[in-house]
This record gives C-alpha cells, sequence and structure tokens, in this order.
C-alpha cells in the first residue's frame, strides 16, 4: 500500500535561523507536490542558534494571511516547534504567543536554555550526558506534564536529543489526542518501537522536518 501524503505540518522557513527557503518558496513547492495543507513551524525562541525573536511572531503570521490570499488552493497554518525546557513540563511560550498560532510542535533540543540556570542546566546536560532507564522514564513525566498544560498538537521526533518511554509517550499521545510524529529525518531514533506503533491507538502524523523546501513530503 502506497502513502500519499496531503499535509506537511513541520516545515522551517527563513524565519528559523538554520531555514533556507521563504514561506513562499515553501508553499509554492507544497503546491507542486498536491499538498493540500502546509504548516509553517519554526523554532520557538530557546533555541540557541536557530529560534525566531519574540518579535516576529507577528510579522510571521501577517506573511502568512498574505501568502493565504495569494494562494488560495492550499491551506497554510501558522504552527510553531517549541521546546521543552524542563522536568517541571515548561514551554517556550506563552499564552498570548499561542493565541497567535494555529497549533503547537513540542520537542527536545540539544541546544535550549529554559527558566532558571539550575534548572536548566540539570535537564539539558542530563540529556546530553544520560541514556539510562531512568532519566527516560523522568523525560516521559515531564512529556506529560507539558501535555496537561498546554494544547500540544504533536510531539516532534521522539527520541531525539532526549530518550523518552515511546511505549508510554505513545499512550500519552493518545489520551491527550497529541498526534505522534514519524519525523523522516529521525526516524532511526525511534529503534525497535515499530511494535509498539503499530500496537497504539495515538494517531501519526509523517512530517518531512523540512529546512530547504526541496525536502518537503515527496
Amino acid at each position: 500500500m502506497k502513502i500519499v501524503p496531503i499535509y506537511d505540518y513541520h516545515v522551517h522557513s527563513t524565519f528559523s535561523g538554520d531555514g533556507k527557503s521563504t514561506i513562499e518558496e515553501n508553499v509554492k513547492q507544497a503546491i507542486s507536490l498536491g499538498l493540500e495543507e502546509i504548516g509553517v513551524s519554526d523554532h520557538s525562541f530557546s533555541h540557541r542558534t536557530s529560534g525566531i525573536s519574540v518579535g516576529d511572531l507577528e510579522r510571521e503570521r501577517a506573511e502568512i494571511e498574505r501568502l493565504q490570499s495569494l494562494y488560495p488552493d492550499i491551506k497554510i497554518k501558522f504552527g510553531i516547534e517549541a521546546n521543552l525546557l524542563n522536568w517541571e513540563g515548561n514551554i517556550d511560550l506563552t499564552d498570548a504567543d499561542i493565541k497567535m498560532l494555529d497549533y503547537v510542535i513540542l520537542g527536545i533540543h540539544k541546544l535550549t536554555w529554559g527558566r532558571g540556570v539550575k534548572n536548566s542546566f540539570s535537564f539539558n546536560m542530563t540529556n546530553f550526558l544520560s541514556h539510562s532507564a531512568r532519566h527516560a522514564e523522568k523525560i516521559t513525566k515531564s512529556y506529560a506534564r507539558a501535555f496537561e498544560r498546554y494544547p500540544i498538537s504533536i510531539v516532534a521526533h521522539p527520541n531525539y536529543a532526549a530518550n523518552c518511554d515511546i511505549n508510554q509517550l505513545l499512550s500519552l499521545c493518545e489520551e491527550h489526542n497529541v498526534l505522534f510524529e514519524l519525523n523522516r529525518k529521525h526516524l532511526q531514533e525511534l529503534g525497535n518501537c515499530a511494535g509498539y506503533i503499530n500496537a497504539s491507538k495515538a494517531k501519526l502524523v509523517l512530517s518531512s522536518d523540512a529546512h530547504h523546501y526541496s525536502a518537503l513530503i515527496l
């Protein structure tokens, strides 16, 4: 059976520090591929090398609205790839930020800095250094707290930057109606979890995590 994608919700633009294509270039590529929807989800503020600036949210929203009027045959959604910051499940968005968005992707990244030096150091350094089952359990609990506190739509590239309990994360996604991402760039990090994924009732989403328009889902 061939799966034909009709949307790609994890796409970066030049609003991200590491994005190589404009939103319009991404939209044009999505149209050429026959996608019905595209979601622009640049890195959020706490990503130290690639996060957008706080003032860019309004500018990016305005650009998406402008392009939506120019390209009415495709739905252009405005999201963000937020960062899980600490054990308490905080993310780097305020309620006001979230109200400007159509959806929120949540992930863990290696180059983030959260709320408070001690907490951030503890969270980020252990993600670099620890691969124990106990650490994976703590990370999974942090996801659970975030799902309870924020309207998360998609969990990005599970097991990237910090291992978690994939089976338990799938259960949390099902419970909180969060899409579990199959990220084309990071499938290898799911390891031998195909059995868990196939058995789960959690909804899945296939994403490109494209940083250039040529990498959008084909």
